[in-house]
């Protein structure tokens, strides 16, 4: 069921985000406490390799506040369908732009319809903070 770590942002270590792949079976319950206890914050939804959604922290609160039982609930009805994806080539401002636009904490990087990587928003300001620092010294 949860089968594969990702990387972020180049770095080696397993980190933040993990595939999710089932029958859409488990309850959102179930899946909480299991990315409570591997501290990530979406898990990657896919049904026979095909992307179908994503579930985030955000989507736990929105269950939350609709009083949706988290035990009775079920992944596929209640995560965000269709995520937007974007390839390795895209330029780290444009997934910001969008991020920002569209108000979404994380990005999938997909290779035809194979995720590669998720890209949190905490990523891209890790990118630019040497140049946030650089320009804040020049500033002040």
């Amino acid at each position: 069921m949860y089968n594969e770590y990702y990387t972020e942002g180049g770095r080696d270590e397993a980190k933040g985000h993990f595939r999710y792949e089932d029958d859409f079976g488990d309850n959102v319950g179930d899946v909480i406490r299991t990315m409570a206890e591997k501290n990530i914050g979406c898990v990657i939804v896919k049904e026979n390799g095909d992307i179908l959604g994503i579930f985030t922290e955000r989507d736990i609160l929105m269950c939350h506040a609709k009083g949706i039982s988290l035990n009775n609930e079920i992944v596929k009805d209640v995560m965000t369908k269709n995520p937007l994806t974007f390839n390795e080539a895209t330029d780290v401002s444009v997934a910001l732009t969008v991020m920002c636009g569209k108000n979404i904490r994380y990005l999938l990087v997909a290779t035809d319809d194979k995720v590669d990587g998720v890209i949190s928003f905490r990523d891209i300001i890790r990118y630019f903070m040497p140049e946030i620092c650089y320009l804040a010294e020049q500033v002040y």
